[in-house]
């Protein structure tokens, strides 16, 4: 199971699966990846082929945007 972090919700989300991409877990929030930094074990992550595995510390932090 992957726990995934919502900042500044704090809300924590689970995912059954062991490991899923970056890109997958920014798909099921419809978040783009301009959106929100992903941090896993507290490393930022860039890339959206990045596999997170089960036990992993992951946070999505939202970014504010606009002028």
């Amino acid at each position: 199971m992957i726990k995934v972090l919502l900042i500044p919700d704090r809300k924590v989300i689970e995912f059954e699966e062991k490991e899923l991409r970056v890109r997958d877990i920014l798909e099921r929030f419809d978040f783009d990846e301009d959106d929100v930094a992903v941090l896993v074990n507290n490393h930022l992550i860039e890339d959206l082929d990045y596999i997170v595995k089960e036990g992993d510390d992951v946070k999505l932090v939202r970014v504010a945007t606009g002028g």
